[in-house]
């Protein structure tokens, strides 16, 4: 027969560091009518640390009917992982007209000394300019403002013909095949 009943009971501990420390212990737990155990605990205490390459993404003329595309990278300095998230985009590879999307991972962590990739698209629908903001969350901090701008664009040719006189001859073949086309298409 066993004399004894097996218990089991977690403790949590928790400590004060301070910050880039390493620390070790030797805990002495006592057991009522038993034992002693020496238990060793170990802790690492760091700042969170963490950049983004930019903040502001201007992606200039970008045809009306096409998704422009640009990457941010978000960079973990510290010792310790991090956990990220976008606020408030959808995780589209085709986004819908005027909508912003931030794609590969919405949600993640970083693991210390390395950087995750963001991958922003955005599809005017319309030629106007426009002024976008998503957030990214990272650890416990207030959401950092990322700003996507740039203007839709329809392509078009404008032409100036001259208005006077051609005395040299040198438009009158231009002229007559503009008329040829024009006529052609029914105009």
């Amino acid at each position: 027969k066993q004399w004894y009943q097996r218990r089991v009971r977690a403790l949590q501990f928790s400590f004060y560091g301070h910050e880039n420390s390493d620390n070790a212990v030797e805990a002495v737990c006592n057991v009522e009518g038993g034992p002693k155990y020496k238990i060793q605990l170990k802790g690492q205490a760091a700042l969170v640390q963490y950049s983004f390459d930019k903040r502001f993404i201007n992606f200039g003329e970008v045809h009306y009917d096409q998704i422009a595309v640009a990457e941010i990278e978000l960079f973990n300095e510290g010792r310790i992982p991090l956990d990220y998230s976008t606020v408030a985009t959808s995780d589209s590879s085709k986004p819908l007209p005027g909508q912003l999307t931030v794609a590969s991972v919405e949600q993640g962590q970083i693991p210390p000394f390395s950087s995750r990739k963001l991958i922003v698209r955005y599809y005017p629908g319309v030629p106007a300019k426009f002024d976008k903001l998503f957030k990214v969350q990272v650890a416990h901090f207030e959401p950092d403002v990322i700003q996507v701008v740039g203007e839709g664009v329809f392509p078009r040719i404008k032409l100036d013909l001259p208005r006077y006189g051609d005395q040299d001859g040198l438009y009158a073949g231009f002229l007559a095949v503009l008329v040829r086309v024009h006529a052609s298409q029914g105009r």
